[in-house]
């Protein structure tokens, strides 16, 4: 091969190298941290959106019977969108979204909304750790190494009972303080491997509604067994007398059951949302 050629080649394949992050030992105790981010594994993070969140105005209370009242305050929304279960409000500026947050409260009206950008939190799954590992050692751990921990608690797996082995989930908050955490790759010796969750469709635990937690819930309270009016850990029902009944769609089954029509999850519930799309792509060739 000619000498010309075989150095292009190195350098092709020099350039396509990827040089692991430098590891340095922060601890006594075996726990190591790269002193580089790696860009790759916060890939697969989703990224943070400084959006003005939603407001959800739950069904049945009209949003238009309220609309005058937030005029008179000059409080600015955008277009609203009826849903099957909730009016959907955006609102140009933070200001006009605590305004509207305020009128809500003010008027006790049952709604939902989410956390601000800078207020979100970072939940991280770390697997290769042993079952009996004190997670008390463990934050002490993370304290001397300047990561701040909002909570961190051992997760519930099938598919690791019958392994030595836990998975840990830790929340930080979604800054580079908290993204700090990415940057272990071994515990007291133990090396270990970082993921998010895996996407699950929310559901509150307040209103028994999908996609939003009760973080940030005012609507409602209902019981996931009963659908009474009340608290879930409250529910006084006799299994033995009486069936469930769903708080969403009125079935003989608790509002959390994932085959639930109401359930995103579930088969009739994405074949409804299929016949709705078909229905609106013919209206719209109508006209």
């Amino acid at each position: 091969m000619p000498h010309k050629l075989k150095v292009e080649l190195l350098s092709k394949k020099a350039s396509n190298l990827k040089v692991a992050p430098h590891p340095v030992n922060n601890t006594a105790s075996g726990t190591v941290m790269n002193d580089k981010e790696d860009q790759e594994l916060i890939s697969k993070w989703p990224k943070l959106k400084d959006k003005i969140p939603d407001i959800f105005l739950h069904n049945p209370e009209n949003f238009l019977d309220h609309l005058d009242r937030l005029i008179s305050l000059d409080i600015k929304i955008l277009e609203p969108c009826l849903c099957r279960y909730y009016t959907k409000i955006k609102c140009p500026t933070l200001s006009d979204y605590k305004g509207v947050i305020k009128v809500f409260n003010d008027l006790k009206l049952p709604y939902n909304t989410f956390g601000q950008a800078n207020k979100r939190k970072m939940k991280v799954v770390i697997r290769g750790l042993p079952k009996q590992v004190d997670l008390n050692k463990l934050k002490i751990e993370f304290n001397i190494l300047s990561i701040p921990i909002v909570r961190i608690h051992k997760m519930q797996v099938n598919e690791y009972k019958q392994e030595n082995k836990s998975l840990i989930l830790a929340v930080v908050p979604y800054n580079d303080n908290g993204k700090k955490l990415l940057r272990v790759n071994k515990i007291f010796g133990h090396p270990i491997t970082m993921e998010p969750p895996k996407p699950k469709t929310k559901q509150c635990h307040r209103c028994q509604l999908w996609g939003h937690t009760q973080r940030y819930c005012h609507g409602k309270i209902k019981c996931v067994k009963c659908a009474g009016d009340h608290m879930s850990k409250k529910c006084e029902r006799d299994p033995t007398k009486l069936p469930p009944k769903c708080a969403n769609c009125g079935g003989k089954h608790t509002a959390n059951y994932r085959k639930c029509p109401c359930c995103p999850d579930s088969e009739e519930h994405k074949l409804t949302q299929i016949i709705k799309k078909q229905n609106l792509c013919t209206a719209t060739k109508c006209e």
